[in-house]
């Protein structure tokens, strides 16, 4: 990848160039803090106790119609017994309807439950759910029950998680475990305004044996808050337009060379369209009709971005520690490529798994098979580490290797060419760590010091959305700087004997691959 724009450009445009980046990156966190809500809302809800009358399979249990049970409590003279107990919900409250601005819902359930001295929960219990979930856009549907409509049934089981921290005697029963919230269900769009959710815990054979007293169950259902979805949608629309125009330049400067595309510039171009694609406000989809695939497609282009991300800093630095005969081949890449594959396969299926099959069957979860999910979730992880381990042995072989170079005397216009390929290496390096960096400080911003700005200052703005804008808005900024910085220059040099020499030419690309020879030298040295 012979002469870039960065090679040529004065401090004062990149000082221009740059000021114009940094006010793009203060418009994207203010969008977000300034005029977004928060992200998500959260729901907190308890279940009303039904008493099942033995109704046909198809019947909905309304909270506010159904016969309430007067009471759990264990007693021999009760006339129901367990399974005739239907826990009703529906979400959201009373005053409020979904809309298909939130995109998502994820509930969890937690229970509710009063130590008894013979009804204990045993560690590593199971508990057994028979869901059933329906859907409606009556505003009066609470008062009639064919206003419902069935979208899905599931019989699931969820190990409890629980802790009792007072004594274990009769003095302590009226005080609750402390339970862990389990997956109950997700849904990836919500085409609908209001959900019914009927549970029965069944008691035949050995079946929630081990749960304890089950007084109530409460639920926690979190969405994305509409506001928030039509700025993320903005913001998309808004870098998928911008971004565009960068793309179709530096292609276009790509097939002004005369000669082809290094392998350098294409994963370059690659890298930007992964974001572009990321970039692309398919969500608007889920507005207009049902997607329950929405979820799972979106995590997988923003899977994409970080594949494509990862090769390329790899592929960035090799390229300048190869020498001739090894650069410009994937085959050279073999290794890293691996090792980038296998994790992605990993995740891949984690999420395939977790939220691919939630699109046919909601209230599935990976985290029914604890020893799988954490067998794909470790694999990735030691992949990952591998991963760094190769990139910061190439770097720290690229920066001997330069300064290696540098003990050399080299006639003026191959020092100047030399010191043009160490600005590039070294320029990237800096872009990568400085957004990584802010990345970072903007996560402390978020979580540790933005609520108590807004405490001590009084001030309107949200940290969170904040967050998340100005981060999608930092990471599409650095696309652009990588397609700016490293697009082909097309300006042209003397040499020593004052012959015009093409910088983008292959006499220019020779040159500066012989530079790099050098490299093997100091291999051969070491």
């Amino acid at each position: 990848m012979a002469g870039t724009i960065l090679e040529n450009l004065s401090t004062r445009k990149m000082l221009m160039i740059c000021g114009v980046l940094f006010i793009m990156e203060l418009i994207c966190i203010l969008v977000g803090a300034c005029i977004a809500p928060t992200p998500s809302l959260v729901h907190h809800q308890i279940s009303t106790n039904c008493v099942n009358r033995s109704y046909p399979r198809d019947h909905w249990y309304l909270p506010g119609k159904c016969t309430k049970m007067p009471s759990l409590e264990p007693s021999t003279d009760s006339p129901y017994g367990p399974n005739e107990v239907v826990f009703a919900l529906k979400i959201p409250q009373s005053d409020y309807s979904m809309t298909r601005w939130f995109q998502f819902m994820l509930t969890l359930l937690s229970l509710r439950t009063k130590y008894h001295t013979h009804l204990a929960i045993v560690p590593e219990s199971r508990i057994t759910l028979d869901i059933r979930v329906g859907y409606s856009n009556d505003p009066n549907a609470l008062k009639s029950e064919e206003a419902w409509t069935e979208l899905f049934r599931s019989r699931e089981e969820r190990t409890l998680e629980c802790t009792f921290d007072r004594p274990l005697s009769e003095e302590s029963h009226e005080f609750e475990y402390d339970c862990e919230p389990i997956h109950f269900f997700q849904l990836g769009s919500l085409p609908h305004q209001y959900y019914l959710i009927n549970v029965n815990l069944p008691t035949s054979g050995r079946l929630n044996s081990k749960i304890g007293q089950v007084d109530s169950l409460e639920f926690v259902s979190i969405t994305q808050t509409g506001g928030f979805t039509k700025v993320w949608i903005s913001l998309k629309s808004v870098m998928f337009f911008i971004l565009f125009f960068p793309m179709i330049w530096y292609w276009n400067r790509i097939q002004g060379l005369q000669r082809n595309a290094s392998l350098l510039e294409k994963v370059i171009f690659g890298f930007a369209l992964s974001m572009q694609f990321l970039n692309l406000p398919l969500e608007l989809v889920t507005i207009y009709c049902d997607a329950d695939w929405m979820l799972v497609f979106t995590d997988l282009r923003q899977g994409l971005v970080y594949v494509v991300l990862l090769c390329f800093w790899i592929i960035f630095v090799g390229e300048h520690l190869m020498d001739q005969a090894q650069r410009n081949k994937i085959s050279s890449y073999k290794w890293h490529l691996s090792c980038i594959s296998i994790a992605t396969l990993s995740m891949l299926s984690f999420e395939l798994a977790e939220r691919g099959t939630q699109i046919t069957r909601p209230s599935a979860t990976i985290w029914n098979n604890h020893s799988m999910a954490y067998a794909l979730l470790i694999v990735g992880a030691i992949c990952a580490v591998i991963y760094m381990v190769m990139l910061l042995y190439l770097i720290i072989r690229s920066v001997r290797s330069i300064r290696y170079k540098r003990r050399f005397t080299l006639p003026d216009e191959r020092r100047k060419k030399f010191e043009r390929i160490v600005k590039r290496f070294y320029t990237l390096l800096f872009l990568t760590f400085a957004t990584a960096l802010v990345t970072v400080v903007f996560f402390f911003f978020q979580h540790a010091v933005g609520r108590m700005v807004e405490e001590w200052f009084s001030l309107d703005f949200e940290s969170t959305s904040g967050f998340f804008t100005g981060v999608y808005g930092l990471w599409n900024i650095y696309v652009m700087v990588v397609l700016w910085l490293y697009a082909p220059s097309h300006k042209f040099y003397e040499d020593d004997q004052g012959d015009t020499e093409y910088l983008n030419g292959s006499a220019a690309a020779t040159e500066q691959l012989q530079l790099m020879s050098m490299t093997q030298t100091k291999q051969a040295e070491d």
